[in-house]
């Protein structure tokens, strides 16, 4: 959920899921956009409407970069 409440699971947090993604990214250092959303998917089922903005968040801090050429994302945070 984007915006928590008390009864939201912390498993389908916008934290949670832009923390999956980034592991996910961390350890493979540079993943294709569809890639990323089906490993997303598969593992956590349905949370598919945070994937962009979890995306979103990680960009923002400066986490990751878009490569437009290869439809990918990029780890350019601390190793």
């Amino acid at each position: 959920m984007l915006r928590p409440t008390k009864h939201t699971d912390p498993a389908r947090s916008l934290l949670f899921v832009s923390g999956f993604l980034l592991t996910r990214m961390q350890k493979m250092r540079v993943v294709a956009f569809t890639e990323l959303r089906a490993h997303l998917l598969k593992k956590m089922g349905d949370t598919e409407r945070l994937f962009v903005p979890a995306l979103n968040l990680l960009y923002s801090l400066g986490l990751v970069e878009y490569r437009v050429q290869t439809d990918s994302f990029e780890y350019v945070g601390p190793a």
